[in-house]
């Protein structure tokens, strides 16, 4: 069921405590065998639903339950879906096999369920049938084979788009397709610029299967008779009209997977990038802050060219919107980053990552503490330190092992290991270094609080909400 929620059978599972809150990332082989409640980071092409009513009033437990169905059925017209009973009473994990479509199609349909009191999880859930953390039980409802839920989670995924779109009043237009592409269609081949009918009509096929239509739609714009591309196409029967639909269609789909595969494949690169490049000097850690916060970026957006505003990378690596420009400038200037696309009065800046040539993806081994966490604000324990702590374990480790791990110099992680003991977290000396908190969540938010700096993430939150909805204000 792991594998099938992520889509690979090399995923990674995050172990969760019996508070619900993240331990340590393993193996998924690794986190089924240890019987605790882990997650697994859901499929780009599956949708990961989580409908939560734990403290809510009645009220509003019936307006959520009425709203959860509302939308079982209407992704159920759309494509297979499969729902479990996830533990407490009541409450339901959906998964629904959407396949590739448009960003702006997907991020309109989350933000709708979100808005409709359901939780769409993109960065971890429990996968059918999975431990629940307090052992409540949970059970498949449909289907109720699990043979027959991975085989429905292990395939494709084709939803009909237009279906889709429909049912929950999805607005197409924020992916239009180009000018040169509608004139190519009206005007005939030679507008847009190509060689042959045959190829305008691949082009046009990729432009709108990427706008989020799908063939019944472009049999329709080549049908009409407006429309000077689809003359050769009309002269043709009925059944090979249907063929080259599905010819096209599906070289569309198949480019835009590989695509997006080269972007996967891109950011991978950029992470052990992140990991290998020794981020020196008295900036290297924010520098390393805001690399990781454009990265986890790019995951979310499934692109190795995140759209991302200034404030939103502050926010997300823990640092000041000013800090995080220099940041960005310096990023720059080491050829890791430059700007595909400048941000505009409506738009965020688009960003182009640049990972190392010659370097080989790794799977990270350090355990993942995030360096945007109060803890690791400058006046607490900063990036770097954080960051060293990510290497630590119960068992001992020398200086030199960490200082190979960490891309620090020995008299540097000296400096960092220090302040880690002074915050009762790591304890060593000459014989070697080692964790000594057993519930590190819970230590960094004392250590935040003992810092001051406990809060410091939601109230920045807070800020760029509220300079948001300003901007709104003054629009309307």
């Amino acid at each position: 069921m792991a594998y099938a929620v992520a889509g690979t059978e090399h995923a990674r599972a995050l172990v969760l405590d019996e508070d619900n809150r993240p331990t340590r990332w393993e193996p998924v082989e690794v986190a089924v065998a240890t019987g605790q409640a882990y997650a697994v980071v859901p499929h780009r092409h599956l949708l990961a639903v989580d409908l939560d009513l734990a403290g809510v009033s009645d009220s509003e437990r019936r307006q959520r339950l009425d709203a959860y169905r509302a939308a079982r059925a209407r992704l159920a017209a759309t494509c297979d879906v499969l729902e479990v009973a996830s533990g407490q009473p009541g409450h339901r994990h959906l998964y629904a096999k959407l396949g590739p479509i448009p960003t702006a199609l997907r991020h309109q349909l989350d933000r709708t369920l979100r808005r409709e009191g359901m939780d769409v999880r993109t960065t971890g859930i429990r996968p059918p049938l999975s431990p629940h953390r307090a052992h409540l039980p949970t059970e498949l409802l449909d289907p109720d084979d699990p043979a027959t839920a991975v085989a429905q989670l292990q395939q494709p995924g084709s939803c009909n788009i237009d279906t889709l779109a429909d049912q929950f009043h999805l607005d197409r237009r924020q992916q239009p397709i180009s000018d040169r592409m509608w004139a190519t269609l009206t005007d005939g081949h030679q507008a847009g610029g190509y060689q042959s009918p045959s190829e305008a009509r691949m082009a046009f096929a990729l432009a709108a299967v990427a706008a989020g239509h799908d063939s019944r739609w472009i049999g329709n714009q080549l049908r009409n008779p407006a429309h000077q591309l689809g003359e050769r196409f009309r002269a043709r029967d009925t059944v090979w009209q249907q063929q080259e639909l599905t010819r096209l269609t599906t070289k569309a789909h198949q480019w835009l997977d590989t695509q997006q595969q080269h972007a996967q494949e891109q950011l991978d690169r950029f992470a052990t990038t992140i990991t290998t490049t020794p981020w020196t000097g008295q900036a290297g850690g924010t520098d390393r802050a805001v690399a990781e916060a454009l990265l986890q970026a790019g995951r979310r957006q499934h692109t190795n060219t995140p759209k991302l505003a200034v404030s939103t990378v502050a926010l997300h690596a823990g640092v000041g919107t000013r800090t995080a420009r220099r940041a960005l400038q310096r990023l720059q200037h080491a050829g890791l980053l430059t700007i595909a696309t400048e941000a505009t009065a409506t738009t965020s800046t688009r960003w182009q990552l640049h990972p190392a040539t010659n370097l080989t993806a790794t799977t990270p081994t350090a355990q993942q503490v995030d360096l945007a966490c109060d803890a690791a604000r400058w006046r607490a324990l900063g990036k770097t330190t954080t960051h060293v702590l990510r290497h630590l374990t119960r068992e001992q480790q020398t200086t030199g092992e960490l200082a190979g791990r960490t891309q620090l110099q020995a008299a540097t992680l000296r400096y960092h290991l220090r302040k880690l003991v002074d915050a009762g977290l790591v304890e060593g000396g000459r014989g070697g270094w080692q964790l000594t908190s057993t519930d590190l969540a819970t230590d960094l938010t004392i250590v935040a609080h003992e810092r001051h700096t406990a809060g410091a993430y939601q109230q920045q939150q807070a800020a760029i909400a509220a300079s948001a909805a300003a901007r709104r204000r003054v629009k309307s």
